[in-house]
């Protein structure tokens, strides 16, 4: 919205955006809650049939005002005031008008034919995905969107089925030709203005929009130091494979694996300045910094040259700050952040993998047996689930060779590669529950040196379990009684275990899950580094060292490969600060890959619905983690298998995960308490 309708009342200025759209719009109280005297009340503005929020207030007029103002801050991300046509005021949608608006970029082939012979030569699926039809049976409307591989493209509108299918090929052949990737196939010349193919790796130092190959080559040219590109060519001749590797002078960089040289010198050429970023020998323009690095600690301290738990931190904050950048910040919040943090030991080099932002749980009258729901919301879940996309995306393609494969035909991670959990705040359960009694501390402790605290031993290491519209977490007995999908359902309250608890868990087990632990051994965290409410004691109580208290070591009764994993604990030097504001359901989530940031409701599971951007299933919801498994890994040809009977082909992982749960009643910390069966038999 223009910056003159946001001084008016938020009421007028909402009702005036909703006429200039040709949507009637509404500002409404839908009800009350809390006792007489203390009434708090419900309103939701909506834009002809359709919600845009609600929001909460100590009186009709406040809950109207804030639903009002809060349509306005969403309503910002679009800006729709730059045309009068409603259709356009949605990016993502394509309104197909003839071949005028989104014409064939191959005339003599039928588009459907051209993007399904891309799709075989690539080896990527393409699906066609009716959204939706609407309007009368004589005139009506069809929504349509093409997902190439792991991409969905923008949305197409159309008269006909058959016409706007054509239209949504056309878009994703259009992307494909600016992106140089169709000209060879088709002997067709890229178009004035185009992208070339080394544009499509996203360039996160130096000059946007400039070509890292040339940025590194006039960082050379300043240093007096010769740049050089040294190939290795391996495959068959109609498809080759290239190793290449950037060198100065004698210092050789790491190498990557590209289809072709040009994307391959682009790859080398952005991996050799993180390095030189990483160690302080290039830094970005101020101008850059300033951008890219918005409210981060400590910019000016290379990352390689700080502690372990203060450069987690760092490139952490530093990933946030890049998203807030394209995310209004109203609908994310100053609340709890965790990361998942990828360091080469070889280079001293560090990166997000996987990034969450969050602190909410879904309510009960929201879940679903089809898979398309997010039940916990809380960030450590969110990074952790971004993380198993990461493993799906990179066995698909894994340029800087990261992975190799053991005897057991598994993947793992080669030895100089680790990982790191970074949390703003102790996780929720028996790892935060305590600080606020003993005070946090700031000192770390290594994996083979924990001293776990247990001066509170009737309440202490017990596992916990959050509770829908509940503050805080609650003890789990021994014999607690499993929940039902009808009881939930019907008003009872979803319980979901504590983060603590499933970090702990994540200790036994590893962070590539069930389905993924076919394919990887276990991967564990190196480090967990906490911002607030750290005190080592608790940390190394809740999420390892309860395991093995006064009893065997539970690593000899687990299968090969799994152990009980006890990673560092520190707190970063730098202040990594969270807000104190009132907490909002809206979550963020991000993966290594991603274009940009996914936001959720945590009480809904889904998507935010907004102007032009329908609520729908998260890109890390346990159906679209089926696809990914079942696209890459296992036969495509079994559509009848649950998601259940995929978890139960993890024998090892089964029974690492049962070991755990079984020790942790032995000690009497409680049960495990398990989603309902109905949950997990979807079939996708």
């Amino acid at each position: 919205m223009a910056s003159s309708q946001l001084s008016k009342n938020s009421i007028s200025a909402f009702e005036e955006y909703g006429v200039q759209m040709r949507k009637p719009p509404s500002v409404v109280v839908i009800s009350s809650t809390g006792p007489p005297h203390k009434p708090v009340y419900t309103a939701v503005a909506k834009l002809g049939e359709e919600e845009v929020c609600r929001e909460e207030g100590l009186s009709k007029h406040e809950a109207r005002i804030r639903a009002a103002e809060r349509a306005l801050q969403m309503l910002t991300v679009e800006d729709p005031t730059s045309s009068t046509d409603p259709d356009s005021s949605d990016p993502s949608v394509v309104m197909g008008k003839g071949e005028e608006t989104v014409s064939n970029p191959i005339p003599d082939k039928d588009p459907v034919s051209a993007l399904m012979e891309f799709s075989q030569a690539s080896n990527q699926i393409v699906t066609f995905n009716l959204i939706r039809q609407e309007g009368p049976p004589h005139m009506p409307v069809f929504t349509m969107s093409v997902t190439l591989g792991n991409e969905t493209y923008p949305e197409v509108k159309g008269s006909s089925a058959k016409k706007t299918k054509k239209e949504a090929a056309c878009v994703v052949l259009q992307d494909l030709i600016k992106k140089g990737l169709l000209q060879r196939k088709f002997k067709i010349s890229t178009p004035a203005g185009a992208q070339a193919p080394v544009q499509q790796t996203k360039i996160k130092l130096g000059i946007p929009g400039k070509n890292p190959v040339s940025i590194l080559n006039e960082y050379a040219q300043k240093i007096s130091k010769k740049l050089t590109f040294e190939y290795t060519q391996d495959g068959p001749p109609h498809r080759p494979k290239f190793k290449i590797v950037a060198v100065l002078d004698e210092e050789r960089f790491p190498e990557v694996s590209a289809m072709n040289k040009k994307e391959g010198n682009v790859e080398a050429a952005q991996l050799a300045l993180d390095v030189l970023e990483e160690r302080g020998d290039y830094l970005p323009p101020k101008a850059i910094l300033g951008k890219v690095m918005k409210n981060s600690a400590s910019v000016m301290i290379p990352p390689h040259e700080m502690e372990l738990h203060d450069r987690v931190a760092t490139v952490t904050m530093t990933k946030l700050a890049e998203l807030l950048l394209q995310t209004p910040e109203a609908l994310v919040g100053r609340k709890v952040v965790a990361a998942i943090v990828m360091t080469d030991n070889n280079n001293n080099l560090s990166r997000v993998v996987s990034l969450g932002t969050g602190n909410r749980c879904v309510h009960g009258n929201k879940i679903t047996e089809d898979g398309t729901v997010l039940h916990d919301s809380h960030a450590e879940i969110l990074a952790k689930r971004g993380f198993k996309r990461y493993l799906y995306a990179l066995l698909v393609h894994d340029p800087l060779c990261l992975l190799n494969k053991g005897e057991d035909e598994k993947f793992r991670f080669k030895p100089h590669i680790t990982f790191h959990l970074y949390i703003s705040v102790a996780p929720c359960g028996d790892g935060a529950l305590f600080v606020p009694s003993d005070g946090t501390s700031g000192n770390g402790c290594r994996g083979d040196e924990h001293n776990p605290i247990f001066n509170k031993p009737q309440t202490q290491a017990l596992m916990r379990a959050k509770q829908e519209n509940g503050e805080g977490t609650v003890p789990i007995m021994v014999d607690e009684v499993g929940q039902t999908y009808d009881g939930i359902v019907h008003g009872g309250r979803l319980r979901i275990m504590s983060c603590s608890d499933k970090i702990c868990m994540w200790n036994v087990v590893g962070l590539q899950g069930a389905l993924l632990s076919q394919v990887f051994q276990p991967i564990y965290l190196k480090s967990i580094t906490c911002g607030d409410l750290f005190n080592p004691g608790h940390l190394s109580r809740a999420l390892c060292c309860r395991i093995d208290l006064k009893r065997e070591p539970l690593s000899r009764s687990l299968p090969p490969g799994y152990r009980v994993n006890h990673p560092d604990f520190g707190v970063p030097k730098i202040q990594t600060t969270r807000g104190v504001e009132k907490a909002r359901s809206y979550c963020m989530n991000w993966t290594m890959g991603d274009s940009e940031p996914e936001i959720t409701d945590g009480s809904t599971g889904l998507t935010l619905k907004s102007i032009g951007k329908p609520e729908g299933p998260s890109r890390l919801c346990k159906r679209k983690l089926l696809w990914y498994h079942r696209s890459i890994i296992s036969d495509k040809s079994t559509t009848m298998k649950t998601y259940k009977m995929y978890k139960l082909d993890a024998d090892d992982y089964n029974l690492a995960k049962e070991a755990f749960r079984q020790r942790m009643m032995e000690q009497n910390y409680g049960s495990w308490i398990r989603m309902p069966q109905e949950m997990e038999r979807f079939t996708g």
